[in-house]
């Protein structure tokens, strides 16, 4: 399940923030390379009441102003757990008291050494160095069996590397106490390979999950270890071992704490003893705790307009580019929209441009996709300056920017339908074309998004509603079970910038193969030199993507633009930049438009640099 605005990890502005970014501010992003900085453009400093550290050293005099650095949690905390192969109630205190393994620098676009300190790929293989002086919560150091450990673990769960191993057992070694060795079967693209790893939390203390590991792969049988994996993945962890720079204290039903653990490698870039999670289970709350100063920040969260002018003075808004946005997903076995002509049409006919702009709310948070084909970046020009540099201009941006009925109209008459009393219908079954939108309602700005499009399709003379499910119905029984013939859903994935990752998401995904019925092929699609069409088998040229080196893969990249722009399985209709809120009041933080905020996300790695600290007595 993904989301737009509602959840912690998927997802989840005011007047200043408008005035920061406006027109000045997306104009600042052009130009910015692949996973991107979001500059806002106004580069006016804030002050702070005391000012932040420029040499590294933390002020750790005196008492800070708040003892706790206060956010929100989803999950009831009470009814927590951190183990990451269980899929229930991971709740949000696992940003601080587990480490990622590596540190992606947005506006660098560079990875940078954390829990894993230092790397060596070398095409078919990857060395992992455990950072020097790094423990446990419980004492204990952390070694690279603790690593191997964790990237077995991931891949018998599913885990996407499983894919170039051939055998998972022999996969992954180590080498001393600190370096673990994972070797693939073959030549494996680098962006793939360190975008897989960066973001994993290190998870898996040899003391607790060492017998989960050791039992798959011991099993005598695959039924044996399936057992296995499936104990692993019922196991509770409630009071954790972590690795981070807070340790887990105790929860209660509203609340998780925290505490700082001073052996932390980053322990002196932090002034404060305390970290509290508030249960707040839905964003009304989560807006009303930060207007009233009850939470001190947020990750990410939605917040339109209207809410943001509610905010207090001491609040900071900034925006991160998520490489993601709402689409719409069809059925496509659907006798209407299995066919690549009525999905076309409908492209043409929604103004993705004036989508965006209701669904952003006043925020500026959301762009209209200009050349739907399954490519990121809109926010910093990438799709046409980088990806498709070059050859942009080959592309159909069906009718970008208006609603294209013209065109539609073309579309559809040449598919076999024609408008009766202002309905188009199908001459040969006689039957209205009907296009019903289901998506979950507490997504406001989706539900906003798509309430204009059924309004533009109404126009054009489709017949179509919303029918907007609670959010855990819809994700759970209608879209788990591909109930649906036209459903919102986020259409590339979110957090990746390399086109890999979208392609993967949009043609092999088990979304895209049991939810959307995408083909395995797609027949008679056009070359992009309008010289005759091909069956195209887009796994293939994925599966090659992950293997190609650099020209290898752009060419592959711009091949399979091409066959998502021309057979449209799903139509991107936004991308979006996520919102992360800081406090001032009590607080050092960044300014809204600083480099340091280009981070997934700031409540977890700004304490960690020392980039958030307390305002001393």
């Amino acid at each position: 399940m993904s989301s737009d605005g509602n959840q912690a990890d998927v997802d989840a502005g005011r007047r200043r923030l408008l005035s920061a970014v406006g027109a000045a501010g997306i104009a600042g992003l052009a130009g910015c390379g692949g996973r991107q900085s979001a500059n806002t453009g106004e580069q006016t400093p804030e002050p702070t009441a005391t000012e932040q550290s420029t040499d590294g050293e933390v002020n750790q005099e005196g008492k800070p102003l708040d003892s706790a650095l206060t956010v929100a949690q989803w999950a009831v905390p009470s009814e927590s757990q951190y183990n990451v192969y269980n899929s229930k109630n991971d709740a949000e205190a696992r940003r601080v008291m587990f480490d990622r393994l590596l540190y992606y620098n947005l506006s660098s676009q560079e990875y940078e050494g954390y829990a894993v300190s230092d790397w060596e790929f070398s095409g078919d293989a990857i060395d992992l160095t455990v950072r020097d002086d790094y423990t446990w919560h419980d004492g204990d150091e952390v070694t690279a069996r603790d690593l191997e450990i964790q990237l077995k673990l991931d891949m018998y769960t599913g885990g996407s590397l499983a894919d170039y191993v051939s055998d998972i057992s022999e996969a992954v070694s180590t080498s001393g106490d600190k370096t673990a060795r994972m070797e693939f079967e073959s030549e494996v693209n680098r962006d793939v390979v360190l975008a897989f790893i960066q973001p994993k939390r290190f998870r898996t203390k040899e003391s607790v999950y060492g017998e989960y590991l050791d039992a798959i792969e011991s099993a005598s049988s695959e039924d044996a270890r399936s057992e296995a994996i499936a104990d692993l993945q019922e196991f509770s962890d409630t009071e954790p071992i972590g690795n981070g720079p807070f340790q887990w204290e105790d929860a209660d039903s509203q609340r998780t704490l925290v505490t700082k653990y001073e052996d932390h490698p980053d322990a002196d870039s932090i002034n404060f003893p305390e970290m509290e999670y508030r249960y707040l289970e839905s964003n009304q709350k989560r807006w009303s705790a930060l207007q009233n100063g009850q939470t001190d920040g947020s990750a990410t969260l939605f917040m339109p307009e209207n809410q943001l002018n509610q905010l207090p003075d001491s609040v900071r808004v900034g925006l991160i580019p998520r490489h993601w946005g709402m689409g719409l997903v069809f059925d496509l076995e659907h006798d209407d929209f299995g066919q690549r002509a009525v999905r076309q049409a409908v492209a043409h006919v929604v103004n993705r441009e004036d989508v965006a702009a209701n669904a952003a709310a006043g925020t500026e948070s959301k762009l209209g996709v200009e050349i739907p084909s399954g490519l990121t970046g809109a926010f910093s020009g990438n799709v046409k300056d980088v990806w498709l540099d070059g050859v942009a201009d080959d592309f159909d941006d069906y009718s970008f920017g208006e609603s294209g009925t013209d065109a539609a109209a073309t579309l559809l008459e040449d598919a076999g339908y024609e408008k009766q009393d202002g309905t188009w219908t199908n001459t040969e079954t006689g039957e209205p074309l009907e296009a019903p939108i289901k998506g979950p309602a507490g997504f406001t700005d989706w539900v906003a998004g798509a309430e204009t499009i059924v309004a533009q399709l109404k126009e054009f003379g489709i017949e179509s509603e919303l029918i907007a499910k609670e959010s855990s119905t819809y994700w759970g029984q209608d879209y788990a079970n591909g109930n649906f013939v036209i459903g919102l859903q986020g259409w590339a994935n979110y957090d990746q910038s390399y086109p890999y990752f979208h392609f993967d998401w949009m043609y092999r995904s088990s979304d895209a193969t049991e939810y959307w019925n995408v083909p395995e092929t797609f027949e008679e699609v056009p070359s992009r030199d309008g010289n005759g069409a091909s069956t195209v088998t887009p796994s293939e040229q994925i599966s090659a993507l992950s293997r190609a080196d650099e020209a290898e893969a752009a060419e592959l990249i711009q091949e399979l633009a091409w066959v998502t722009n021309q057979t449209l399985p799903t139509v991107p209709v936004m991308e979006k930049l996520a919102q992360t809120f800081l406090t001032s009041d009590e607080w050092n933080v960044p300014p809204r438009n600083s480099e340091k905020l280009q981070t997934y996300w700031p409540t977890e790695w700004l304490p960690r640099r020392g980039d958030w600290t307390a305002k001393r007595e």
